[in-house]
This record gives structure tokens, C-alpha cells and sequence, in this order.
């Protein structure tokens, strides 16, 4: 094999890919890593299924929590909160979730989803989730949820 042309070129390349990562390594010595509870990206969540598993809840959260997750993210059923018709909300469960969240020191990301009976369109198959008949009645939902938990809902 010829010592010169293209040979010559990846021998120096093959050098450089295996030399490279050894000088990097060394430069002054073990280098600090700043500890994980202090870093703020990336930050991991875990989804939980809690909601009217009041036996289970907070144990849930806090297997969460000692895994090293700092965020949770929970259902917040429409069809629950508002199941009785336009503007007749039910707080308690969601109350208590995000009371617990706060209290474990948990970020708390919600995920709104399934509309109530009284918003889906006339002759929609109720047995599948769908879109609302009218969107302003999920926008005032969210915003009557957004008001409720300001400062408390992370996501």
C-alpha cells in the first residue's frame, strides 16, 4: 500500500477520531457536574392516573417524586368538571389533586380532554370521545379551569 495520496489522508483521519476524544478528556483534570436537583433543563415528567384513586394518590405522587421527577401530569376530565351542564362545575377532585401536587412539591401539567354529554353535537356517537358542537364551550371551560388554578397549573 502506497504511503501517500488518499491512504495517507485517512491514516491521519483515523488518528485524529481516535487521538481527538483522549485530548478532550484530559483537559485539567475531572471536571464538576453540576447536580441533578439544581439543573432546570431538562426538566422530566411522568404521567399519573389518579384521579378518584383517593387510597392511592399520594402515594403515586410521591413514588413520582422520589424517582426524581419534578413534574406530573394529570387528567382534568371535562366531562367530570362540568358534567351537569354549561357553567355547573365540580371542583372537588381536581381540588385535591392539585392541593397534593403543591404540597409534594410536584409541577403540575394538565391534560384537558373528553367533552361532556350537553356539548357534543345533536346524533354524535357518545360512545367514542369528540369534538365539542360548539368550541367557545370548551374556551370558557379552560378559562374558568385557567382562573381557578392560576399560579398552581404549570403546563
Amino acid at each position: 500500500i502506497s504511503r501517500s495520496g488518499p491512504w495517507r489522508f485517512l491514516a491521519w483521519l483515523g488518528l485524529v477520531a481516535i487521538i481527538s476524544p483522549l485530548l478532550l478528556s484530559c483537559g485539567g483534570g475531572p471536571q464538576a457536574k453540576p447536580p441533578l436537583d439544581k439543573m432546570s433543563s431538562p426538566d422530566y415528567a411522568v404521567q399519573a392516573v389518579v384521579w378518584g384513586q383517593y387510597d392511592t394518590t399520594e402515594r403515586d405522587l410521591r413514588l413520582a417524586k422520589d424517582a426524581g421527577f419534578r413534574w406530573v401530569k394529570l387528567m382534568f376530565q371535562w366531562d367530570y368538571i362540568e358534567v351537569k351542564g354549561k357553567g355547573l362545575f365540580e371542583w372537588n377532585e381536581p381540588d385535591r389533586l392539585v392541593k397534593l401536587t403543591s404540597e409534594l412539591g410536584l409541577k403540575l401539567l394538565a391534560r384537558v380532554d373528553f367533552v361532556p354529554k350537553w356539548a357534543r353535537a345533536p346524533g354524535a356517537d357518545l360512545k367514542v370521545n369528540g369534538p365539542p358542537a360548539k368550541y367557545e364551550d370548551f374556551f370558557e371551560f379552560v378559562g374558568a379551569l385557567a382562573k381557578r388554578y392560576k399560579g398552581k397549573i404549570g403546563a
